[in-house]
């Protein structure tokens, strides 16, 4: 029979759950996490971790809210040039899921969730 893996890393436990899943039930859970999806508006931060990635993570932060406040709020008279995006449904923020570190990607995400009050 044809089935799917899936793992499931729980990174405050630092386990990760892997599980064997038969295709009608893999397809019903797709379904599932698609209609839960859709409620929330995603957004994916992807970088480095921690030893490839020194920078100051609170400055790179501050860079990724401004350029998503611009790309979210701003518009132009232009229609060509119109970048509004009307925001009404909560912001689901996806990490990597490195180990939270000082620097790099797991500490640029986490100070992203906190500028952007994402609890």
């Amino acid at each position: 029979p044809i089935t799917a893996s899936l793992e499931i890393y729980n990174q405050r436990e630092g386990s990760s759950l892997a599980m064997q899943i038969s295709p009608p039930k893999l397809l019903k859970d797709i379904a599932i996490l698609r209609s839960t999806l859709q409620q929330y508006h995603p957004l994916i931060i992807e970088g480095h971790g921690s030893s490839r990635d020194k920078r100051n993570a609170s400055l790179v932060s501050q860079r990724i809210v401004q350029s998503l406040h611009q790309r979210w709020y701003s518009s132009n008279s232009d229609s060509e040039t119109k970048s509004h995006r009307d925001i009404k449904r909560p912001i689901l923020l996806i990490s990597q899921g490195d180990p939270l570190e000082p620097t790099g990607i797991s500490a640029i995400t986490n100070q992203v969730a906190r500028d952007l009050g994402i609890y």
